[in-house]
Protein backbone atom coordinates (compact mmCIF):
# COMPACT_ATOMS: atom_id res chain seq x y z
CA UNK A 1 0.00 0.00 0.00
CA UNK A 2 1.46 3.43 -0.87
CA UNK A 3 2.47 5.59 2.08
CA UNK A 4 -0.07 8.30 1.14
CA UNK A 5 -3.02 5.94 1.42
CA UNK A 6 -1.63 4.58 4.69
CA UNK A 7 -1.47 8.13 6.05
CA UNK A 8 -5.05 8.83 5.06
CA UNK A 9 -6.31 5.58 6.61
CA UNK A 10 -4.35 5.84 9.83
CA UNK A 11 -6.01 7.44 12.81
CA UNK A 12 -4.31 9.56 15.46
CA UNK A 13 -2.25 7.60 17.91
CA UNK A 14 -4.31 6.76 20.95
CA UNK A 15 -7.51 7.78 19.17
CA UNK A 16 -10.74 5.92 19.93
CA UNK A 17 -12.54 3.71 17.45
CA UNK A 18 -15.44 5.15 15.53
CA UNK A 19 -18.93 4.48 16.72
CA UNK A 20 -21.21 5.35 19.56
CA UNK A 21 -19.81 5.48 23.07
CA UNK A 22 -20.92 2.58 25.30
CA UNK A 23 -24.02 3.12 27.40
CA UNK A 24 -23.60 3.95 31.08
CA UNK A 25 -19.92 4.42 30.50
CA UNK A 26 -18.14 5.63 33.63
CA UNK A 27 -15.93 8.71 33.27
CA UNK A 28 -12.28 7.87 33.03
CA UNK A 29 -10.25 8.33 36.18
CA UNK A 30 -8.07 11.43 35.81
CA UNK A 31 -4.40 10.68 35.53
CA UNK A 32 -1.43 12.65 36.66
CA UNK A 33 2.13 12.55 35.46
CA UNK A 34 4.71 11.66 38.09
CA UNK A 35 8.37 12.35 37.60
CA UNK A 36 10.57 9.28 37.65
CA UNK A 37 14.33 8.96 37.69
CA UNK A 38 14.33 6.74 34.58
CA UNK A 39 15.83 7.96 31.33
CA UNK A 40 13.15 10.03 29.66
CA UNK A 41 10.34 7.75 30.81
CA UNK A 42 7.26 8.85 32.73
CA UNK A 43 5.03 7.05 35.21
CA UNK A 44 1.26 7.43 35.19
CA UNK A 45 -0.47 7.30 38.57
CA UNK A 46 -4.13 7.36 39.46
CA UNK A 47 -5.30 10.56 41.09
CA UNK A 48 -6.69 9.74 44.54
CA UNK A 49 -10.43 10.08 44.88
CA UNK A 50 -11.72 12.97 46.97
CA UNK A 51 -12.29 12.09 50.57
CA UNK A 52 -9.96 9.11 50.44
CA UNK A 53 -7.26 9.18 53.07
CA UNK A 54 -3.78 8.62 51.67
CA UNK A 55 -2.01 8.54 55.00
CA UNK A 56 -0.71 5.19 56.14
CA UNK A 57 -0.89 4.62 59.86
CA UNK A 58 0.80 1.95 61.91
CA UNK A 59 -0.44 -1.50 61.05
CA UNK A 60 -0.14 -4.58 63.25
CA UNK A 61 2.48 -7.02 62.12
CA UNK A 62 0.98 -9.95 60.28
CA UNK A 63 1.80 -13.43 61.51
CA UNK A 64 4.05 -15.24 59.06
CA UNK A 65 3.77 -18.94 58.39
CA UNK A 66 6.42 -21.41 57.42
CA UNK A 67 4.76 -22.69 54.27
CA UNK A 68 7.06 -23.28 51.34
CA UNK A 69 7.04 -20.59 48.67
CA UNK A 70 5.71 -21.63 45.29
CA UNK A 71 8.42 -21.31 42.64
CA UNK A 72 7.01 -23.44 39.86
CA UNK A 73 5.23 -26.63 38.93
CA UNK A 74 8.49 -28.58 39.36
CA UNK A 75 7.62 -28.61 43.09
CA UNK A 76 4.39 -30.48 42.36
CA UNK A 77 4.38 -34.05 41.10
CA UNK A 78 1.52 -33.62 38.62
CA UNK A 79 2.75 -36.00 35.87
CA UNK A 80 1.74 -33.43 33.25
CA UNK A 81 3.90 -32.23 30.39
CA UNK A 82 3.15 -28.93 28.72
CA UNK A 83 5.28 -26.03 27.45
CA UNK A 84 6.50 -23.50 29.97
CA UNK A 85 5.24 -19.97 29.47
CA UNK A 86 7.31 -17.22 31.07
CA UNK A 87 5.85 -13.73 30.45
CA UNK A 88 9.22 -12.16 31.27
CA UNK A 89 10.65 -13.78 28.17
CA UNK A 90 8.20 -11.98 25.85
CA UNK A 91 7.92 -8.45 27.26
CA UNK A 92 9.09 -5.53 25.15
CA UNK A 93 12.01 -4.25 27.19
CA UNK A 94 12.04 -0.93 25.36
CA UNK A 95 8.61 0.46 24.57
CA UNK A 96 9.96 2.57 21.72
CA UNK A 97 11.70 -0.18 19.77
CA UNK A 98 10.81 -3.60 18.50
CA UNK A 99 12.49 -5.22 21.46
CA UNK A 100 10.15 -8.15 22.07
CA UNK A 101 11.78 -11.53 21.31
CA UNK A 102 8.55 -12.76 19.76
CA UNK A 103 8.60 -13.69 16.09
CA UNK A 104 8.39 -10.46 14.19
CA UNK A 105 5.63 -9.83 11.67
CA UNK A 106 6.16 -6.70 9.59
CA UNK A 107 3.81 -4.68 7.45
CA UNK A 108 6.39 -3.80 4.84
CA UNK A 109 8.53 -2.59 7.72
CA UNK A 110 5.60 -0.44 8.81
CA UNK A 111 5.55 1.11 5.32
CA UNK A 112 9.05 2.41 5.95
CA UNK A 113 7.69 4.19 9.01
CA UNK A 114 5.51 6.38 6.71
CA UNK A 115 8.09 8.94 5.91
CA UNK A 116 9.57 11.51 8.20
CA UNK A 117 6.90 12.79 10.65
CA UNK A 118 4.74 9.72 9.97
CA UNK A 119 7.79 7.67 10.90
CA UNK A 120 7.80 9.38 14.32
CA UNK A 121 4.08 8.68 14.64
CA UNK A 122 4.72 5.10 13.72
CA UNK A 123 7.39 5.02 16.44
CA UNK A 124 4.72 6.08 18.90
CA UNK A 125 2.42 3.48 17.35
CA UNK A 126 5.10 0.86 17.91
CA UNK A 127 5.28 1.95 21.55
CA UNK A 128 1.47 1.71 21.79
CA UNK A 129 1.54 -1.69 20.10
CA UNK A 130 4.19 -2.84 22.55
CA UNK A 131 2.06 -1.64 25.45
CA UNK A 132 -0.87 -3.60 24.01
CA UNK A 133 1.48 -6.51 23.41
CA UNK A 134 2.54 -6.38 27.05
CA UNK A 135 -1.13 -6.36 28.04
CA UNK A 136 -1.68 -9.44 25.91
CA UNK A 137 1.40 -11.04 27.44
CA UNK A 138 0.04 -10.33 30.93
CA UNK A 139 -3.33 -11.79 29.93
CA UNK A 140 -1.55 -14.83 28.56
CA UNK A 141 0.43 -15.00 31.79
CA UNK A 142 -2.80 -14.91 33.78
CA UNK A 143 -4.18 -17.76 31.67
CA UNK A 144 -0.93 -19.65 32.23
CA UNK A 145 -1.20 -19.13 35.99
CA UNK A 146 -4.75 -20.48 35.78
CA UNK A 147 -3.31 -23.47 33.96
CA UNK A 148 -0.79 -23.93 36.76
CA UNK A 149 -3.64 -23.73 39.29
CA UNK A 150 -5.55 -26.40 37.38
CA UNK A 151 -2.39 -28.51 37.29
CA UNK A 152 -2.05 -28.14 41.06
CA UNK A 153 -5.73 -29.09 41.47
CA UNK A 154 -5.09 -32.09 39.23
CA UNK A 155 -2.08 -33.14 41.29
CA UNK A 156 -3.98 -32.52 44.55
CA UNK A 157 -6.84 -34.72 43.38
CA UNK A 158 -4.29 -37.38 42.46
CA UNK A 159 -2.73 -37.23 45.93
CA UNK A 160 -6.21 -37.36 47.51
CA UNK A 161 -7.04 -40.41 45.41
CA UNK A 162 -3.79 -42.07 46.47
CA UNK A 163 -4.66 -41.32 50.10
CA UNK A 164 -8.13 -42.79 49.62
CA UNK A 165 -6.59 -45.88 48.03
CA UNK A 166 -4.21 -46.26 50.99
CA UNK A 167 -7.19 -45.94 53.35
CA UNK A 168 -8.98 -48.56 51.23
CA UNK A 169 -6.02 -50.92 51.68
CA UNK A 170 -5.96 -50.18 55.42
CA UNK A 171 -9.67 -51.09 55.54
CA UNK A 172 -8.83 -54.36 53.78
CA UNK A 173 -6.11 -55.14 56.33
CA UNK A 174 -8.51 -54.30 59.17
CA UNK A 175 -11.03 -56.67 57.59
CA UNK A 176 -8.42 -59.45 57.46
CA UNK A 177 -7.55 -58.76 61.11
CA UNK A 178 -11.24 -58.97 62.05
CA UNK A 179 -11.60 -62.24 60.11
CA UNK A 180 -8.49 -63.60 61.84
CA UNK A 181 -9.93 -62.69 65.24
CA UNK A 182 -13.21 -64.31 64.22
CA UNK A 183 -11.42 -67.51 63.22
CA UNK A 184 -9.45 -67.50 66.49
CA UNK A 185 -12.68 -67.08 68.45
CA UNK A 186 -14.21 -69.95 66.48
CA UNK A 187 -11.22 -72.17 67.27
CA UNK A 188 -11.46 -71.28 70.95
CA UNK A 189 -15.17 -72.14 70.83
CA UNK A 190 -14.42 -75.49 69.18
CA UNK A 191 -11.72 -76.25 71.74
CA UNK A 192 -14.07 -75.29 74.55
CA UNK A 193 -16.80 -77.48 73.13
CA UNK A 194 -14.37 -80.43 72.90
CA UNK A 195 -13.20 -79.80 76.46
CA UNK A 196 -16.80 -79.66 77.65
CA UNK A 197 -17.65 -82.87 75.81
CA UNK A 198 -14.62 -84.57 77.38
CA UNK A 199 -15.57 -83.38 80.84
CA UNK A 200 -19.15 -84.52 80.28
CA UNK A 201 -17.92 -87.97 79.23
CA UNK A 202 -15.67 -88.22 82.32
CA UNK A 203 -18.39 -87.17 84.76
CA UNK A 204 -20.17 -90.55 84.83
CA UNK A 205 -16.82 -92.32 85.22
CA UNK A 206 -16.07 -90.22 88.27
CA UNK A 207 -19.30 -91.44 89.83
CA UNK A 208 -18.38 -95.01 88.94
CA UNK A 209 -14.92 -94.46 90.39
CA UNK A 210 -16.37 -93.39 93.72
CA UNK A 211 -18.79 -96.27 93.67
CA UNK A 212 -15.84 -98.61 93.11
CA UNK A 213 -13.93 -96.98 95.95
CA UNK A 214 -16.95 -97.38 98.20
CA UNK A 215 -17.28 -101.04 97.23
CA UNK A 216 -13.59 -101.57 97.89
CA UNK A 217 -13.89 -99.98 101.32
CA UNK A 218 -16.93 -102.07 102.14
CA UNK A 219 -15.08 -105.17 100.97
CA UNK A 220 -12.09 -104.26 103.11
CA UNK A 221 -14.36 -103.69 106.12
CA UNK A 222 -16.07 -107.00 105.50
CA UNK A 223 -12.73 -108.76 105.26
CA UNK A 224 -11.64 -107.16 108.52
CA UNK A 225 -14.86 -108.34 110.19
CA UNK A 226 -14.28 -111.87 108.94
CA UNK A 227 -10.70 -111.80 110.12
CA UNK A 228 -11.82 -110.48 113.49
CA UNK A 229 -14.43 -113.23 113.76
CA UNK A 230 -11.89 -115.86 112.87
CA UNK A 231 -9.44 -114.45 115.38
CA UNK A 232 -12.15 -114.42 118.02
CA UNK A 233 -13.08 -117.99 117.24
CA UNK A 234 -9.45 -119.00 117.41
CA UNK A 235 -8.99 -117.30 120.79
CA UNK A 236 -12.08 -118.74 122.45
CA UNK A 237 -10.59 -122.28 123.12
CA UNK A 238 -7.47 -120.74 124.58
CA UNK A 239 -9.52 -118.46 126.74
CA UNK A 240 -11.60 -121.43 127.93
CA UNK A 241 -8.43 -123.38 128.72
CA UNK A 242 -6.97 -120.50 130.66
CA UNK A 243 -10.23 -120.07 132.59
CA UNK A 244 -10.29 -123.73 133.52
CA UNK A 245 -6.65 -123.64 134.59
CA UNK A 246 -7.33 -120.59 136.74
CA UNK A 247 -10.25 -122.29 138.39
CA UNK A 248 -8.19 -125.40 139.15
CA UNK A 249 -5.47 -123.35 140.75
CA UNK A 250 -8.04 -121.61 142.95
CA UNK A 251 -9.47 -124.90 144.04
CA UNK A 252 -6.10 -126.29 144.90
CA UNK A 253 -5.36 -123.25 146.99
CA UNK A 254 -8.57 -123.64 148.92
Amino acid sequence: MPPKKLINRSRPVGGAKRGRPPKNAKPATPLEIVDTPSNGSIAVADTPNPGTSTSTGARPALATNTAQSFTGLSQVNNNLTFPKFDPNAYFAADLFTDSSPLNRTTKEQADEMVQSIEEKRQTVRVATANIQLNQDVVRAGNEYLKLEGLAIDYATTGVNNETKFVNYQVAGVNKEIALNKFDQAGERLTQGQLTLAGMQSVTPLISQEWEARKSLKLSQISSLKIEATKAKEALEPKMMQLSQNFRQELEELN
